[in-house]
């Protein structure tokens, strides 16, 4: 129960509101990171983490993750992740780094190690529209909470392959990440749209995954579109009338 006020007084409204949960990630008998987000693909954000900050390699072996709930007040409280990593050591442990928006990285921001994005993948920029048009309709919690944010993963030529959302930006990204690894989707022929702002992180995920534009609603960040511009990726944002506005790598984008 909320209270709204208006210039024209007071009154009692019912509120709906998205919930979080702490995801603690358990790497070979070890914790390494604990993540908060929204309920749900609980396996997605995992996976997509843990390939985002280099520890796997699908080509090499797949993790082997059990998922452990821990429920409080009858509901969901928190979830521990135990987590095998064939052939590897446990990672080292490292000093955290935090992103502005709290999302927490054990990787350097940026070393300049990351790979350019090598596929010569363009996108129509009518498919990037229609897209963000059909965006909203893939987001029924925000439509009831107005508290999530969400990303969806698009083939180049616009088809629909799925949408997450989650209360952190980088989870619905690892979200889907996560889902297009499980699934085998085609990630090097795809691109993303972005609920919010480009940050450098959000660049440095859609790169590590070989996504070749990331599409977000607002404007990036001056780092985010330096790194983009020298990963390959191509970085958009919409303007009002059906325009898109390309920071980086124009070239990806078709008239």
């Amino acid at each position: 129960m909320g209270r709204r006020l208006t210039p024209l007084g007071c009154e009692d409204v019912e509120v709906s509101l998205c919930r979080e949960v702490r995801l603690e990630l358990n790497i070979n008998g070890q914790s390494y990171v604990t993540l908060l987000g929204t309920p749900g693909a609980e396996k997605e954000l995992v996976l997509g983490y843990l390939y985002t900050e280099g520890l796997f390699d699908p080509r090499e072996g797949w993790p082997d993750v059990r998922l452990e709930e821990r429920r409080q007040g009858g509901g969901l409280d928190s979830v521990r992740a135990r987590i095998e990593l064939p052939g590897r050591e446990t990672p080292a442990e490292t000093e955290l780094w935090k992103a502005a928006s709290g999302h927490t990285s054990r990787k350097t921001p940026w070393t300049g190690a990351d790979r350019r994005v090598e596929t010569p993948a363009t996108i129509p920029a009518g498919v990037i529209l229609d897209a963000l048009d059909a965006l909203r309709g893939h987001q029924p919690i925000y439509a009831e909470t107005r508290g999530v944010h969400a990303v969806s993963l698009h083939r180049s030529d616009g088809r629909f392959l799925c949408c997450f959302e989650d209360v952190g930006r980088h989870n619905a990204l690892d979200k889907v990440i996560g889902r297009g690894l499980i699934e085998g989707l085609p990630l090097s022929r795809a691109f993303v749209l972005l609920s919010g702002r480009a940050s450098l992180e959000m660049v440095l995920k859609t790169a590590r995954a070989g996504i070749p534009l990331l599409c977000c609603i607002s404007s990036p960040t001056a780092q985010a579109v330096e790194t983009a511009d020298m990963l390959n990726v191509a970085l958009v944002k919409p303007e009002s009338g059906r325009t898109l506005l390309v920071y980086a790598n124009a070239w990806r984008v078709v008239c």
